[in-house]
């Protein structure tokens, strides 16, 4: 009997980007790197969260949803080098 998958993993499993996307998360933020990614569509960038924070990864989101002040202290934040925010 195969064991149940957990969500991080089927989530994982039903995307090759996510593949691709946890394996370079896994090797660059041991080395303190920053990501940012970008994508026009907000139905990604919430299955992208969700990835996220199943891992634990820390990030930050711009959406059309954020307001100007808002968007450009998250920009602040992540270009802070000593921000722990790894994904925005």
């Amino acid at each position: 009997m195969v064991p149940p998958m957990r969500p991080t993993e089927r989530l994982i499993a039903g995307s090759g980007k996510f593949q691709l996307l946890t394996k370079l998360l896994a090797k660059v933020t041991p080395e303190g790197h920053k990501v940012l990614i970008f994508s026009q569509f907000r139905i990604v960038l919430d299955l992208l969260e969700e990835l996220l924070e199943l891992q634990g990864v820390g990030y930050g989101r711009i959406d059309g949803n954020i307001r100007k002040k808002e968007r450009q202290a998250a920009i602040d934040e992540f270009q802070d080098d000593s921000s722990p925010m790894k994904v925005m």
